[in-house]
Order: C-alpha cells, then structure tokens, then sequence
C-alpha cells in the first residue's frame, strides 16, 4: 500500500447461494487511506453509457474466453457523434484510462457510449468521475438495455432456481452441487423460442424466449423451473405429481420458482404468454415440450392444475401461515382468502 506503483486488474466473484455486496475502492498515500469509493458489483451488458469529461475514469472488462471488439463514441450535449474510437480485448483482458486519451478535444458537458457487437455476454464497464479539484466519485450504473440484458436475466433466475431445487432435494443429474453450475445452463441465440431439458442435467434457454417474458423474471423463472422439473423426471424414472408429463413439470416448477422467492402468480403469465405465442403467431420452437401439435387445448388446462396445486398447499395447515405472511409482504391488497405461496427463507 505504500507502493508508488499503480496496480492494475479485475475480479469475478462467484457464490453457491444468491448475494447482493458492493466493492470498495480504496486509495492511500504515503500508507495513509484518503479515500474510498463504493460501487455495486456489475454484470455484462451490451451497451453502457456515463456521463463524460475529460478526467473521467474509464474501466472495460472482456470476461469473455474470445476476443470481443470494444467501440467507444463520445456524444454531445444534443446526442450528436463527436468522434469514435474502437479496440480489441483478448480473452479475459481489460483496459483502464482517462477518457483524454482517447479523446483530447472533450467539451465540458458530454456523454460516452460503450458498446460491442458481440451477441454473446457483453462486456463489463465501470466509470469514475474526476475533476482538476482532486474530487473523485462514483456515477450511477450506466448499463443499458430493455428491460436488462436478457443474458443477465437468465442467469440470475437460472441461479436462484438451481439453488433452491437443491434445497428442495430436486437436484440436476450430472452437475457437481458444490461448485457452480456453470456447464448446467447453455443460452441459445438461435432465433427460435424455445426450453429444453437433458438427461444430463442440461437446461437450454433461448433469448428469444426470455423476450418472451420480457419485464417478468418471475415468469421467466418459473419457465427455468418446468426445465428442472422434467430432469428431476428423468431422475426418478417417473412423475412426481401428476401423470402428464407437462402438467407435472409446471407443478415442480410452480414449487421451485416460488421456493426460490418468485411469485407463484407468474406461473399463469408464463403459460398464457406461451400460449399466444403459439397461436397464429406461430412463435414457439416446434420442439418446445412437443405442444406444437395441440398448443390451445393444454394451456388452460395447465394453468388450472398450477393454481389448483396453490390452492391445496395453502389450505395444508403446515403452510397456511406461510400463505398469509408472503401475502402480507408480497401482495398486501389481494383479497383476504386469495392463495399465496411459500418463500424459501419462510420454509427454512
């Protein structure tokens, strides 16, 4: 710490359970600490955007196992392009520096955009406010996207619900549980909308169905879950609810995803979703849970058998008080007799 150097680097942190933290930034001189900053922990996006001056910070990250392209282009006040500057991260790189490097000519109100062209994970960026006072401080996170990278949603749903089937005793086949389940999970760019389970263990999500669900991650979950619950089949060698194999996959999912702490209530979104989305649409992979040939008649059906399994959790008196305390916190203005689920930090 009394080095005159300057360190450079990055870090990923990765955790068995779902965890909020933030980083700290500490700066000492001559062995004393002058300053700290704090900022939350980022994952990757496509497109970031700060606040721009010449003295601004600037940190990009590729966490990637390829080379990806980074294009920085500094706007001005009205948006319009003051210039340009590309360059090439190699696999797990980063690259850290004042913005005047790049672009000597800043004007005192500016904006600079990041972006990559990659459609696979993104690029991680950080920037840092910096003025000829001496004053540092953080800016907001400046990454972009509608509602958030659908990669990110993904994950951090694949995360909670992988978790909480482990509680549950639901365990994927052919995944070591003490490490993360990275090699679980594959996102699919293929412009299709499709889920699909392996026997392996594998789950397979595309984008495209995580459009689907857009501003839901609920939804999205309980997609995730249905995945699970088909290994979980493959597991027991047999059904666990219900002697339809979807209907029984939507139950083990209804009960993963609302043990992960997401609302059971999204179960019926993400299946009528589903089913518009299979109608004239025309939307759904024909190999999505092999629905493509009867996709109007099942839909309602499954909704009804979810709630139903609602239904007959929150009338069992071992998790009728659960019921009423999620309803509290989650859905305070619901009805008094409306069914609720059960959270995983109530079930422990």
């Amino acid at each position: 710490m009394s080095s005159s150097a300057v360190i450079q680097g990055w870090a990923v942190g990765l955790a068995t359970a779902p965890v909020q933290g933030n980083v700290a930034f500490r700066m000492y001189e001559g062995g004393a600490a002058k300053l700290e900053l704090t900022a939350p922990p980022s994952l990757p996006t496509f497109r970031y955007v700060s606040f721009a001056n010449s003295l601004l910070g600037v940190a990009v990250v590729n966490p990637n196992s390829y080379s990806l392209t980074v294009q920085l282009t500094l706007r001005n006040q009205a948006g319009g392009t003051l210039g340009s500057r590309s360059f090439t991260l190699a696999p797990n790189a980063h690259s850290s520096f004042n913005l005047n490097s790049k672009f000597p000519d800043i004007p005192a109100t500016a904006s600079i955009e990041i972006t990559t062209t990659d459609t696979r994970s993104g690029i991680v960026a950080w920037t840092v406010y910096s003025d000829e006072s001496g004053i540092i401080s953080t800016l907001p996170d400046g990454k972009l996207g509608w509602p958030n990278s659908q990669w990110e949603q993904i994950w951090l749903a694949y995360i909670r619900v992988f978790n909480a089937a482990q509680f549950l005793g639901i365990t994927t086949m052919g995944v070591n549980l003490n490490s993360p389940p990275a090699t679980s999970l594959r996102i699919s760019y293929e412009r299709v909308l499709n889920a699909r389970a392996f026997r392996d263990g594998r789950v397979e999500i595309t984008v495209g169905l995580a459009e689907l669900m857009s501003d839901s991650q609920s939804e999205l979950a309980f997609i995730i879950a249905h995945e699970i619950g088909h290994i979980f089949q493959y597991k027991l060698g047999s059904n666990a609810f219900s002697q339809n194999v979807e209907t029984d996959a939507d139950q083990i999912g209804m009960l993963v995803s609302l043990a992960a702490g997401y609302d059971p209530y999204a179960a019926a979104g993400a299946l009528a979703k589903l089913s518009m989305a299979s109608g004239k649409a025309g939307l759904l992979s024909q190999f999505y849970d092999d629905l493509s040939s009867d996709p109007h008649h099942s839909f309602g059906t499954r909704i009804e058998n979810v709630f139903d399994l609602m239904l007959s959790i929150c009338a069992d008196p071992d998790f009728a008080s659960f019921c009423s305390q999620y309803k509290d916190l989650i859905h305070p203005h619901f009805p008094p007799g409306a069914p609720l689920g059960i959270g995983l930090r109530q079930m422990r």
